[in-house]
């Protein structure tokens, strides 16, 4: 994502202060996206060309929800981006995360590829990954449930 000039940002903010006072205010446009990966994915208009990820987190009976903040992004972007985001708890360290499904290769992503492609689509993903951990300034923790991802090969053992 790229940064945000100062106009929008201040606008990302002045979206964030409205949503606090109202949740409920139609300038907001506070709406959730239909065929999301998660059910309390929504979108909000920080203006007409960006749209703000929000996560709502529905409260007791009674009592205002509570929105998780992911980003800000081009409305069009915004929009598919949402569409493949869930948030969760990290099960490692407890931390609350939201994370884009379409970032992180599949067994049904790997699926689709010919089979006499995977290997070559293998090693592509794992160069992505390569560079992308090689980017860690200062630490790097790699975690999963479950089975390891084959990405990892031998890295972590």
């Amino acid at each position: 994502m790229k940064k945000l000039d100062k106009s929008t940002n201040d606008k990302v903010w002045a979206f964030i202060e409205k949503l606090s006072a109202d949740h409920t205010a139609p300038g907001l446009h506070i709406e959730p996206i239909k065929g999301s990966v998660d059910p309390r994915v929504r979108t909000g208009r920080v203006d007409l060309n960006f749209r703000a990820i929000l996560f709502k987190i529905d409260a007791k009976l009674g009592e205002d929800p509570t929105f998780i903040y992911m980003g800000t992004w081009p409305h069009d972007d915004a929009i598919m981006l949402a569409e493949r985001s869930k948030l969760r708890v990290n099960p490692i360290n407890g931390v609350l995360e939201g994370i884009d499904d379409a970032h992180v290769p599949s067994a049904a992503t790997m699926r689709s590829v010919p089979e006499e492609e995977q290997p070559e689509a293998l090693l592509r993903e794992r160069s992505l990954l390569y560079v992308a951990a090689s980017r860690a300034r200062d630490a790097l923790v790699v975690t999963w449930i479950g089975k390891k991802s084959a990405l990892l090969g031998s890295a972590t053992e």
